[in-house]
């Protein structure tokens, strides 16, 4: 499978809670596998701590590597600690304000949940000059999508229900504008009898549209591989959903075929067709 040129991202995690590792970062993972669906691909995911200039250098580095779509989680809460705002103005050489739509967002949200609206609660209103937020159906924080150049860059909160209806509703009609392509993908397990090397380059070769990714498992005495069985995944992209699924289909076939001739065995674990 050949990757779409041009539509790649990069992921940024911040919060000093997940560099100290009393929170583990799903956020990435998730949101990779959402672009992966949808024909992007994901160069790099970073998890930063609560510093500004951690974050300001990652949103550089995307910049500089013109990457089409930099999302960010995290940083857009009331503490002070919260900084992602103004690590992406100062990315990008913007101010900072309190943003007349966010606010409003923020105080029908703590009407809604009997918060009062202090100073504290504002900064949930910061925004970069220039920007709209983004709303936030959930939660109290609004997110933002800003553009430079041919980049867009989207922050959204780090609390995972929040965030993930968010990019449903924000990010991925905007990735769908963009890439109109779809990825398939079926896992599966072989259990391999003989000739295993032999049976991989041939139907490699055979399907060179498809990506086949093996999962790495610890060794073994059984080097074949037969009694645990080898675990990867078939991916297949393109702007038809079905002809994606026919290809993945013929594959498969064929692949248990090989396999089969061998005195080996093909299971299909999970199948996102």
């Amino acid at each position: 499978m050949t990757p779409t040129k041009g539509f790649e991202a990069d992921i940024i995690a911040t919060g000093t809670e997940l560099t100290y590792g009393q929170f583990t970062d799903t956020n990435s993972s998730w949101i990779a596998n959402r672009l992966t669906q949808h024909g992007f691909i994901v160069r790099r995911m970073t998890v930063v701590g609560d510093r500004i200039d951690d974050t300001v250098k990652m949103i550089n580095e995307g910049l500089r590597e013109r990457r089409k779509l930099i999302v960010i989680t995290g940083g857009l809460g009331p503490s002070e600690d919260d900084l992602t705002v103004e690590a992406i103005a100062k990315a990008l050489g913007r101010d900072t304000i309190i943003g007349r739509r966010a606010q409003e967002m923020v105080r029908a949200k703590c009407q809604e949940f009997s918060i009062e609206l202090t100073g504290r609660w504002k900064r949930m209103a910061r925004m970069v000059k220039g920007t709209s937020p983004l709303v936030n159906p959930i939660g109290l924080a609004p997110g933002t999508r800003v553009r430079s150049g041919g980049t867009t860059i989207v922050a959204l909160p780090g609390i995972p229900k929040e965030m993930k209806p968010m990019f449903e509703a924000h990010i991925l009609p905007m990735v769908q504008m963009w890439t109109k392509e779809q990825v398939r993908t079926i896992n599966l397990r072989i259990f391999f009898g003989k000739n295993r090397s032999t049976v991989l380059r041939q139907v490699q070769s055979e399907f060179q549209d498809v990506h086949l990714k093996i999962h790495a498992k610890p060794p073994a005495h059984d080097r074949q591989g037969y009694a645990k069985g080898m675990d990867m995944t078939l991916m297949a992209k393109g702007a038809d959903p079905r002809a994606c699924r026919k290809a993945l289909e013929k594959m498969v076939r064929r692949f248990r075929s090989l396999v089969e001739d061998n005195d080996g065995r093909l299971e299909i674990i999970e199948a996102d067709l």
